[in-house]
């Protein structure tokens, strides 16, 4: 399935993926969370990156 993105929602969905990869990594390294759940935020941000990737290879299509 292909999905086209236009330059509008593409600014847009670049910006939250950015914010939220911010927020995971800030999340991630709070000293105050337990091990597990300092794993959850690192995994958020590899989902995020692997999504930010995605739709930046959509763009240069």
């Amino acid at each position: 399935m292909k999905f086209v993105i236009d330059s509008d929602n593409y600014e847009m969905i670049v910006k939250n993926l950015g914010q939220a990869k911010s927020l995971a990594y800030i999340l991630g390294s709070n000293t105050d969370e337990d091990e597990d759940k300092s794993n959850v935020f690192w995994v958020i941000q590899d989902l995020v990156n692997y999504a930010l990737h995605l739709v930046e290879d959509s763009e240069r299509v």
